[in-house]
């Protein structure tokens, strides 16, 4: 899951001719990584905060990657390990 600011939305995202689809399993995994991944997110209540402007993260669930977050910011990048609660 890549979290960003909406801003940079158009950046990021071309969608043309999209096609809508239903798939059930692929709306089941979507929610299980949606649930683990707003638990390492800074939140109040169901309110996830919004990153910066140009600042992203992108988390890695099960595989061989476990359980890792990805950030990048002006300040700061790196990678965290949750399963062993340490930043690589």
């Amino acid at each position: 899951m890549i979290r960003f600011n909406p801003g940079d939305f158009e950046q990021l995202v071309k969608i043309e001719n999209a096609q809508k689809y239903k798939d059930e399993q692929q709306l089941h995994a979507s929610l299980v990584e949606l649930k683990t991944v707003f638990k390492h997110c800074y939140h109040s209540g169901w309110d996830a905060l919004i990153p910066e402007k140009g600042d992203y993260t992108i988390n890695f669930l099960g595989g061989k990657f476990k359980d890792l977050l990805a950030f990048y910011s002006k300040d700061k990048k790196g990678v965290y390990d949750f399963v062993e609660k340490k930043e690589l």
